[in-house]
């Protein structure tokens, strides 16, 4: 017996062996890398020497920096109660678990089970036995027997093919990928509270002007009907005042209603009541944000969630893609068994029976099934390469545009600065010919109307930059 489980055991491993030469030496020219695109040396939007600082300033909390206590508190309570974030969270949690499962497979199995069986004879009568050859007659009844055992097994899988790895690293992989998830979550937070909380800020400020220009524009009104009265104006010069008056009211309303959503997008992101968010007026930032530190479009890529993400997804293409190969060859499990019964516990120590077996399964029988699962993984990772490729472009787009915006924001608050000047040298001036009688009233609010629209261009152009920030930070991969 020994002699025919030896040899049975050497025919097993050197079947196994041998279609493991040949799966080895396949799995390992078959599975490369997808090549990404190349990657530029500097950005094209801006000086080489704005990209020679490191990335080293993204680590801390940006909102840190502008020392706002109420924006602290806002973002510091959306990451611990918003709903998207604890989800993400969760979703982790269940990736993390889920190699620690698949992790177990690459580990000997154990059970333990315990039995209990009742016989009972269907017949009872005279029945014989043979002894030596001969009839022994024995006399039998009706009766009941109990037994009882107790078995443990040991099972084990040998990764010949390192399929059990392959999978292992497939859910590592996947694991990370919602890793990024609840990173890019955390950060679009506290981007979405920083947008709104400057908005109403912005909101805020422009509102008492707005209001200024509304009753500029009902005494300009008032002014201009008299003076058509009097014949000094035409209908279509009052129509122009009318219409002036219908913006203005138009505007305070539309701030408002904008605060308001603000307010309710502020409650939906803490997951709380719309009432009572800010504790005290909201600021916005004054003056133009600092350049945040760009590095290399290298370090971009490495920072970037969705690169990352990309990434990730192909070196699980590639593991599921291991995983199929490697179904293909066959399998070696190795299984021992230690089990004892009797009618009683105390017979369980008389004969307990050892048994070591060794299975080896050969898959080719449905080859046509794993055919189709290794194209599927082939097509996997055919796309997951083309998610990375398409990441890759549009990290480094999204960048340069972030940085072209900035530039006509530059721009355009020069040219915003510019006009508010002139607004202020014109009224001061149409005020002085007032005072000495060379223009109207009606003159005057014109002119306090052309100061007031600028002046709310100029906090629009603020809110713009802090935003434009945001955006900047978001297209490097900048993280909470």
């Amino acid at each position: 017996m020994k002699i025919i489980f030896a040899h049975f055991a050497r025919c097993v491993f050197s079947l196994a062996f041998m279609a493991g030469g040949t799966a080895c030496s396949v799995l390992a020219t078959s599975h490369t890398r997808p090549a990404e695109p190349a990657t530029p040396d500097a950005w094209q939007s801006v000086a080489p020497s704005d990209t020679a600082t490191t990335a080293r300033s993204f680590v801390a909390p940006w909102w840190k920096s502008l020392q706002d206590p109420q924006l602290d508190l806002l973002v510091n309570q959306a990451l611990e109660t918003n709903v998207d974030t604890i989800r993400k969270a969760l979703s982790l949690r269940t990736a993390l678990t889920q190699v620690r499962l698949t992790s177990l497979d690459q580990q000997p199995r154990a059970s333990l089970a315990f039995n209990n069986s009742t016989n009972r004879a269907l017949q009872s009568g005279d029945t014989s036995v043979v002894v030596n050859g001969v009839s022994v007659p024995i006399s039998s009844s009706a009766r009941t027997s109990h037994s009882y055992g107790v078995s443990a097994t040991l099972s084990y899988e040998l990764d010949l093919w390192s399929k059990l790895a392959a999978a292992s690293k497939g859910e590592i992989a996947n694991a990370e990928i919602r890793r990024e998830d609840w990173r890019t979550a955390r950060w679009l937070t506290s981007t979405k509270v920083a947008e709104a909380y400057w908005t109403i800020a912005a909101i805020d400020a422009k509102l008492p002007i707005l209001e200024n220009l509304s009753q500029a524009t009902d005494e300009a009104l008032r002014i201009a009907q008299v003076r058509l009265n009097e014949g000094k104006l035409r209908a279509d010069e009052v129509d122009v005042v009318i219409t002036k008056q219908f913006d203005a009211r138009k505007r305070v309303a539309d701030a408002q209603a904008d605060r308001q959503l603000k307010l309710n997008a502020l409650a939906v992101l803490l997951d709380q009541e719309p009432l009572a968010l800010l504790g005290g007026p909201a600021r916005l930032p004054e003056g133009e944000p600092l350049l945040p530190p760009l590095g290399t479009p290298a370090q971009t890529l490495e920072r970037r969630p969705d690169v990352r993400q990309a990434r990730l997804a192909v070196d699980a293409a590639l593991a599921r893609l291991q995983v199929a190969e490697a179904s293909r060859y066959p399998s070696l499990n190795m299984n021992l068994n230690v089990a004892t019964n009797g009618a009683t516990w105390h017979d369980w120590f008389k004969q307990p029976l050892a048994t070591l077996g060794l299975s080896l399964a050969v898959p080719i029988v449905d080859w046509r099934r794993l055919d189709a699962q290794r194209d599927m993984a082939h097509d996997a990772l055919d796309d997951a390469a083309l998610g990375l490729r398409a990441s890759v472009r549009q990290a480094l787009v999204d960048v340069e545009n972030s940085l072209i915006e900035r530039e006509r924001w530059r721009q355009g608050w020069r040219a915003a600065q510019k006009q508010l000047n002139e607004k202020e040298r014109a009224y001061g001036v149409t005020s002085l010919r007032h005072d000495v009688g060379v223009f109207g009233r009606l003159d005057v609010l014109q002119g306090r109307e052309g100061l007031l629209l600028a002046q709310i261009d100029l906090i629009d152009l603020r809110l713009k930059a802090w935003i434009n920030l945001l955006d900047l930070y978001k297209a490097l991969g900048g993280a909470v």
